[in-house]
């Protein structure tokens, strides 16, 4: 999605005010006021948020996951959004891939594969995930793959139930998270399910009201040529004509 000029300048200043030295002092509370006020605006919210949390965190990237249900591997991580640091190689978000079947999971992976990370999250607590700490296995082997060293994760729940998570992650070397980081996606976490739930309402009204449209269109379309017929012999009544016996 392109971001109108307007959009473009209301993000730099967000992201300036964050980083201003003035700022030092609460960086806590202008941090979470900035992801706020970016949730709260138009165009990719999430992405915006996002960067806040990169210039107040010492993260090389963060990133927003959803759990979405898939038919063959049950609950997957998917990435809603992702952003790096500065002089972080991007890359995409990562897509797993069943190496029997071939089957992917686009922009995410299968819980399964996590146990330590499933396990702490739908318990709603927050997962701190040291990759050469894990045991070896499938979860340690995904991790590695990700390019990811160290990940700290957040739950948040959408009508009473664990939707998704908020994350930093590091690429490079392992070292322990400040309280301040921990914190801070603590309480930005519930401010982007917040985010994520108006948005989904949102998405569902829509739905609602072009399932209204669609009925509405479908019963005049179904009651158009009765109606037809029913004013024709209406005309021809009031025209005084007779009607011949079939």
């Amino acid at each position: 999605m392109t971001h109108s000029p307007s959009q473009r300048d209301a993000s730099r200043r967000l992201l300036a005010e964050v980083r201003s030295p003035r700022l030092d002092r609460s960086r806590f509370e202008h941090a979470i006021a900035s992801c706020a006020r970016a949730l709260l605006s138009p165009g990719e919210s999430l992405t915006v948020a996002l960067r806040v949390l990169i210039a107040t965190t010492s993260a090389d990237g963060a990133f927003v996951e959803r759990v979405v249900e898939n038919s063959s591997y049950g609950p997957c991580a998917v990435t809603v959004a992702e952003v790096f640091r500065s002089g972080v190689e991007p890359g995409h978000p990562f897509s797993w891939q069943d190496p029997e079947t071939g089957e992917t999971v686009p922009n995410g992976f299968p819980y399964l594969l996590t146990p330590t990370l499933y396990g702490t999250l739908a318990a709603g607590k927050a997962a701190s995930i040291v990759t050469q700490r894990l045991g070896e296995g499938a979860e340690k082997e995904l991790f590695v793959d990700m390019g990811v060293v160290e990940q700290y994760s957040v739950p948040f729940q959408i009508d009473g139930r664990w939707a998704g998570s908020l994350g930093l992650r590091r690429s490079g070397k392992s070292r322990r998270w400040p309280s301040h980081d921990m914190e801070l996606l603590r309480v930005a976490a519930q401010l982007f399910g917040a985010a994520i739930e108006r948005s989904l309402v949102n998405e569902r009204m829509n739905a609602l009201v072009r399932a209204k449209d669609d009925l509405i269109a479908g019963v005049a379309h179904r009651l158009r040529t009765p109606l037809t017929g029913l004013v024709g012999m209406t005309a021809i009544l009031r025209s005084g004509e007779q009607l011949e016996p079939g």
